[in-house]
């Protein structure tokens, strides 16, 4: 049984896509570039804000010295719109409750800013999880685990008894780099097939189902 569930935010928990695409083609065309397609700007979530600018850019024409422009611009943009279309996946508020009711505690551990992780978890789930952690200025972004293992020794969390859920490779490889167990979920904004190739040990096709492997 597992005692401790870490979740990755976007795409795991959270269907943040709209709000994300509309805040970085408002930037980019701020910028003076392109748009992109939201199916385009789906594969690029993931991996934190720096290197999503960077892979929107290289889409659209690469030039290194927008990196930051355009980051300067995207940020206040999603800040202020990053709730208007960005709803909890359905099963997702009843998972964890019901992981509550069995004494399962529940992290957050995300590539997105964590002021902006911190705002909109306690938006969407109240105090729902143990610890919410998003990438810090300075720290490296997923799939490292530093900050990650950091969180989880404070609590005096077993990490024999943790699984890191998420809906990319990045998400399996960060728990893999934590030592943890991983689920990959099959609603995200990535294919199964990634998940099972980057070695997931669970893919869960209903948040029911996350809670039926903690059970085990």
């Amino acid at each position: 049984m597992f005692k401790t569930v870490v979740f990755d935010l976007d795409g795991t928990i959270l269907d943040t896509i709209e709000d994300l695409s509309c805040a970085l083609n408002g930037a980019l065309t701020e910028c003076g570039y392109p748009t992109l397609p939201v199916r385009d700007i789906q594969t690029m979530v993931g991996n934190g804000t720096d290197a999503l600018m960077r892979q929107a850019l290289a889409k659209c024409g690469h030039q290194a010295q927008d990196e930051e422009k355009l980051k300067s611009s995207y940020l206040p943009k999603y800040y202020a719109n990053q709730r208007n279309k960005t709803r909890p996946y359905p099963g997702i508020l009843s998972l964890l409750d019901e992981l509550r009711k069995y004494q399962i505690k529940a992290y957050v551990y995300s590539n997105k800013p964590d002021f902006l992780t911190q705002e909109i978890v306690l938006h969407f789930f109240g105090h729902r999880f143990a610890g919410v952690l998003g990438q810090k200025p300075g720290a490296k972004p997923k799939p490292d685990a530093g900050p990650l293992l950091e969180m989880l020794a404070q609590q005096k969390v077993d990490l024999r008894t943790a699984v890191f859920v998420g809906d990319s490779n990045v998400d399996i490889f960060t728990g893999q780099n934590a030592g943890l167990k991983t689920i990959g979920v099959a609603w995200g904004f990535r294919s199964v097939a990634e998940l099972v190739q980057s070695g997931a040990n669970f893919i869960a096709e209903t948040p029911e189902e996350i809670l039926a492997i903690c059970r085990k």
